[in-house]
C-alpha cells in the first residue's frame, strides 16, 4: 500500500486547497483548463493564466470533495516543491484587491446615460434597393417613405446639445433606409455642426451607413472632407449581392457598389463592411467566400451579421436551429486561419475578426459591458417625422416610443422600458458566466413588439459564450507568444 506523503508537503497542499476553496466560494471566477495552460476568468473580463496544479485543484474543489481527499489527489499528481511554488502563486493572487473587488451590478435599468455621446438621425426612411431580407421593410420601417425636412434634423442637434451640457466631443450617425436619399439634409447637420465648432468650441464626429450605390464623386468629397466613417451594406460576393440586394426595379448591384468602394479606396477613405448571412450562405458553405472577397476587395474590415426575419415572414431566409452554432464555428475557423496566416507572414492585415473588441477588452481588462447593444446607451434615434426611439431598429414600433423632439426625451417611459428588459432578461442571464461581458441579447431583437421583452435565445446565447471562450484562449495563447509574434498580433487587432 502507498500512503500519501505528510508533514510540510500534506501541510502546504492543504494550504493550496483553503486558497482555492476561497476563490471558488467567491463566485466571482470561471476555469477554462486549456492546455498547456489554463485561465482563471473573472466575470467581468479580468483574465489572468494559471498553473496546472492550481487548475487541478480548483477542478478537483468544485466537485465538492473533502479537503483530505483533495490533498491526497494532489499529493499523489505533484511533487512537493511544484505544490510548494503553486501554493505560493495562488497567495500571490489571493492578496491582489483588485481580483477581488466589487463585481459590476447586473441590471439594465440604469444604462440611459446621464448625458449621451452621439445620436442617430434617420436622414431618410426610403431606399433605392429591395433587398430580400430588410428588417426595415422596404427602407420605411412602417411608416410613410419619407426624407427627413432640415428643420427636424436640425432639431434633433439640439436636442443632443441640451442633454449632454458638459460635453464637447459628440457623434452623429446619419441612417436609413439609405441616408443619401436624404443628402440634403446630411449637409445641412454638417454645415450646422460646422458653426458650433467655431463658435462654440464643440468636436463633433459623424459616421453613415449605405449601400453605396449612390457615393458619387460629390458625395465622396464631401464624406472624406468632413472625415466621416462609412459602413458599407454590402455582401461581398457577386453572387449574393445580386441575388439578395437588388435595385428597386429589379436590375444588379454587385458592379455600382463595387465600383463606389474602389472609389472610396482610391481617395484614401476606409471601407468598413456589413454583410448579412442568410440561410443559403450557410448551407451552401459561403461564408468563407464572402470574407476572401472582401480581403480581395481591398475592405478594411468586415463584420457579418445573421439575418433578422423577425419583421418579415421569410422562412426561406431565416436561419434554422443549429445554423447560429454552425456559422459560430465557422467564424471560429476563418479567425483562426488568419491568424495563423498573419503569424506566418501570409497575409499582412486581419480584414475580418468578429471577437475582436472584446479580445481587445481582455487584453485591456476592460472587458465588461453595461448592455448588449448600443440601445438607450447613446444611440437615441429621431425617425423622419421627430419621433424617438431607443435605436434605429425600432422606428415605427409605437410601443417603445421615448418621446418626440417637441416634447423631449421621455426618460420615466425609458426607464419603464429598461425594467421590462431586466424583468425579461434577469432570469437566465443572472445565472450565466458571461453575464458581465455579455450585457445581455440585443434589445430589438428581444423585443415582444408591444412594448415588452423575451428572454434570451438559448442558441444565441450558446453561440456567444463559444466565442467568449475561444477569445479567452486567444488571449492566453497570445501571453504565451515570441515577442515579435505577440507585437503582430497585437497591430492585427488595432492595439
Amino acid at each position: 500500500m502507498v500512503h500519501a506523503p505528510q508533514g510540510p508537503s500534506r501541510s502546504r497542499a492543504g494550504d493550496l486547497v483553503r486558497c482555492v476553496r476561497r476563490i471558488v466560494d467567491s463566485g466571482r471566477f470561471k476555469l477554462f483548463p486549456f492546455a498547456p495552460v489554463a485561465a482563471l476568468f473573472r466575470l467581468d473580463g479580468l483574465t489572468v493564466s494559471v498553473s496546472t496544479p492550481l487548475a487541478t485543484c480548483y477542478q478537483l474543489v468544485e466537485t465538492k470533495q473533502s479537503d483530505d481527499a483533495i490533498i491526497s489527489e494532489l499529493l499523489a499528481a505533484f511533487d512537493p516543491e511544484t505544490l510548494d511554488g503553486c501554493c505560493s502563486e495562488t497567495e500571490e493572487f489571493i492578496n491582489n484587491r483588485r481580483l477581488f473587488s466589487k463585481l459590476p451590478e447586473l441590471s439594465w435599468e440604469y444604462v440611459l446615460p446621464a448625458e449621451p455621446s452621439g445620436i442617430v438621425i434617420m436622414a431618410s426612411q426610403r431606399c433605392n434597393l429591395a433587398c430580400s431580407y430588410c428588417y426595415g421593410g422596404d427602407g420605411s420601417y412602417g411608416a410613410e417613405r419619407r426624407t427627413m425636412k432640415i428643420g427636424t434634423a436640425q432639431d434633433a442637434i439640439k436636442l443632443l446639445l441640451s442633454r449632454s451640457p458638459s460635453r464637447r466631443k459628440l457623434h452623429v450617425v446619419f441612417f436609413g433606409g439609405e441616408p443619401l436619399l436624404g443628402f440634403g439634409v446630411v449637409r445641412s447637420v454638417v454645415d450646422a455642426c460646422n458653426k458650433l465648432e467655431k463658435q462654440r468650441g464643440y468636436q463633433f464626429s459623424y459616421s453613415l451607413t449605405t449601400n453605396a450605390t449612390l457615393l458619387d464623386e460629390h458625395r465622396l468629397e464631401f464624406l472624406k472632407r468632413n472625415r466621416f466613417s462609412v459602413l458599407v451594406s454590402f455582401d461581398c460576393t457577386q453572387w449574393l449581392q445580386d441575388s439578395y440586394r437588388r435595385f428597386r426595379d429589379g436590375s444588379k448591384t454587385y458592379n455600382t457598389a463595387v465600383s463606389a468602394l474602389r472609389r472610396m479606396k482610391d481617395k484614401g477613405m476606409k471601407v468598413h463592411v456589413r454583410g448579412t448571412v442568410v440561410r443559403e450562405a450557410v448551407e451552401r458553405a459561403m461564408v468563407e467566400e464572402m470574407v476572401s472577397s472582401a480581403e480581395d476587395l481591398g475592405c478594411d474590415s468586415l463584420v457579418l451579421s445573421p439575418v433578422d426575419c423577425s419583421r418579415r415572414h421569410s422562412p426561406q431566409l431565416a436561419l434554422r436551429k443549429g445554423d447560429i452554432a454552425r456559422l459560430g464555428t465557422t467564424f471560429e475557423r476563418i479567425t483562426q486561419h488568419r491568424y495563423d496566416s498573419l503569424l506566418s507572414g501570409k497575409i499582412q492585415r486581419i480584414v475580418f475578426d468578429p471577437n475582436r473588441t472584446f479580445l481587445r477588452g481582455l487584453i485591456r481588462g476592460a472587458a465588461h459591458r453595461a448592455a448588449g447593444c448600443g440601445a438607450f446607451l447613446g444611440m437615441t434615434t429621431v425617425s423622419t417625422d421627430g419621433v424617438l426611439f431607443p435605436c434605429h431598429r425600432f422606428c415605427g414600433m409605437g410601443g417603445y416610443a421615448l418621446g418626440d423632439l417637441e416634447g423631449g426625451l421621455d426618460t420615466q417611459r425609458a426607464h419603464a422600458l429598461l425594467e421590462n428588459a431586466t424583468r425579461a432578461f434577469a432570469p437566465s442571464c443572472s445565472r450565466c458566466w458571461a453575464r458581465l461581458i455579455c450585457g445581455g441579447p440585443c434589445f430589438y431583437t428581444a423585443a415582444d413588439g408591444e412594448g415588452g421583452f423575451r428572454s434570451p435565445d438559448g442558441e444565441v446565447c450558446d453561440a456567444r459564450k463559444q466565442a467568449f471562450r475561444s477569445s479567452i484562449r486567444r488571449m492566453i495563447q497570445l501571453h504565451a507568444m515570441p515577442k515579435r509574434s505577440r507585437a503582430r498580433y497585437l497591430a492585427a487587432l488595432r492595439m
